[in-house]
């Protein structure tokens, strides 16, 4: 273990969160690092780091020492490659689970050091975490999990949970308008507020379909979400824009990535229009022109937000109207359910109908209503539930209904990669916390 250990300390350096570890007990500690620990809302820890014992896929717990030393906590393993890599060791499978990540129960000041025990087994040792990160964590801190069907349970994923409940909610990111095109005049009816992140590719099909099919008294808010994305974004914007497409535009660029949330709150709270459409840049629609006024009639008759039937390329129902119920294949977990989703669009009538939730895809509704419920909320991480609450805010304001005469394709998942944001573990996680707040919203 110690030659481990020496080959470890060469090739990653002095531990960026923590001090040397101090074995409890006789039997030499394994090699351990804790790369970062942010402090939560309660004063209790989320960390991340790596164990190089003889069992990579053994189970782990952690505690905090102190006057009362804190509660076993279990911590989940997780790939950690670079670490294999140095070991020359690799699970049969591909796998590699030398890292670790979860929650330690407790209580730490800012600023003052901290002593954490680890256990495998019988086997217990002391490591000083002397450095605190940024209360913010990062969703990406999860990527790479390795766990079995078992633990996707809210028992199994209890250390995600708890990390979800405390996790402080990053600040609003900065933003600057970069593009500023044809805005001068009346003040819009309704803004469209598209966020972007990775890529733009589709945002031509619909900037190409507003001006084929123009829809007088609109103007497009562009949201980058992306600062690499932003100056490729800026220069298709100046050439094709300025000379072909000649729409109201603008385009606000973050200073940083800040989720999709984020990106929707700057863009509405910028726009002009009252009545304002979230809209996805991967959603496709041939005649916004008839559509955008069919789905406006619906605010105007007293709704609180509209959304159109969303299929997907081949045809079948992406979205037809969300509620939530229990997942069959994670019992015990309550997710958001389309019904009829993957069918053909059978039975859909054609007049606008009450649902329970709408998706954050497309939804139209007003500034005034955003106001009121404080715009899109911010979840933990990237991505999943933002329209979920922000439906049962809105319910309380008015109706929400999908109106079946309105039809558009969604090409889901174009910019949102759930495996990078920590899989389906992470998800499922959060559908515990949310439910949980759903709960307490009656």
């Amino acid at each position: 273990m110690a030659t481990i250990r020496g080959r470890l300390r060469r090739a990653f350096g002095a531990a960026t969160a923590s001090g040397p570890e101090v074995a409890s007990d006789s039997a030499p500690a394994p090699a351990t690092q804790v790369d970062a620990a942010w402090i939560l809302v309660d004063g209790s820890l989320c960390i991340d780091g790596w164990l190089a014992d003889d069992v990579p896929g053994g189970p782990v717990d952690v505690r905090l020492i102190g006057s009362e030393n804190g509660t076993w906590r279990p911590l989940l393993r997780k790939a950690r490659p670079d670490v294999a890599e140095v070991l020359g060791l690799r699970a049969p499978d591909g796998s590699v689970a030398y890292g670790f990540v979860g929650h330690v129960d407790g209580s730490v000041e800012p600023g003052r050091p901290v002593t954490i025990e680890f256990r495998v087994g019988e086997a217990t040792w002391e490591w000083r975490v002397s450095a605190l990160a940024d209360g913010v964590v990062p969703e990406s801190v999860f990527s790479g999990l390795v766990l079995g069907a078992k633990a996707l349970t809210p028992t199994g994923l209890a250390p995600i949970v708890d990390v979800i409940r405390q996790a402080p909610r990053p600040p609003a990111p900065q933003h600057r308008v970069v593009y500023e095109a044809f805005v001068g005049g009346p003040v819009p009816w309704l803004s469209v507020v598209v966020p972007l992140y990775g890529d733009f590719e589709y945002l031509r099909n619909l900037l190409l379909a507003i001006s084929t099919d123009p829809v007088v008294g609109v103007e497009l808010v562009l949201v980058s979400d992306d600062p690499a994305l932003t100056p490729r974004l800026l220069a298709w914007l100046e050439s094709w824009n300025d000379a072909t497409f000649l729409l109201p535009l603008r385009l606000l660029a973050h200073d940083r990535n800040a989720g999709f949330a984020a990106a929707c709150n700057t863009g509405w709270s910028a726009a002009r229009g009252e009545k304002i459409l979230l809209l996805n840049s991967d959603v496709l629609t041939n005649r916004p022109d008839t559509d955008l006024r069919t789905m406006a009639e619906c605010l105007d008759d007293g709704c609180a937000a509209v959304a159109p039937v969303l299929l997907y390329p081949d045809g079948t129902v992406q979205h037809a109207g969300m509620l939530v119920e229990g997942s069959v294949d994670f019992p015990g977990f309550e997710l958001p359910a389309h019904p009829g989703k993957h069918e053909l669009p059978r039975d859909l009538g054609s007049a606008p109908r009450g649902v329970e939730m709408l998706s954050g895809a497309v939804l139209m509704t007003t500034a005034t209503a955003l106001k009121a419920v404080g715009g899109v909320p911010v979840v933990f991480g990237k991505g999943d539930f933002e329209d979920v609450l922000l439906s049962v805010s809105l319910r309380e304001h008015g109706a929400l209904v999908v109106h079946p005469g309105v039809v558009w394709t969604h090409v889901e998942g174009a910019s949102y990669r759930r495996e990078d944001h920590g899989g389906v573990p992470v998800t499922l996680a959060k559908s515990v916390v949310i439910g949980e707040q759903l709960g307490a919203a009656g």
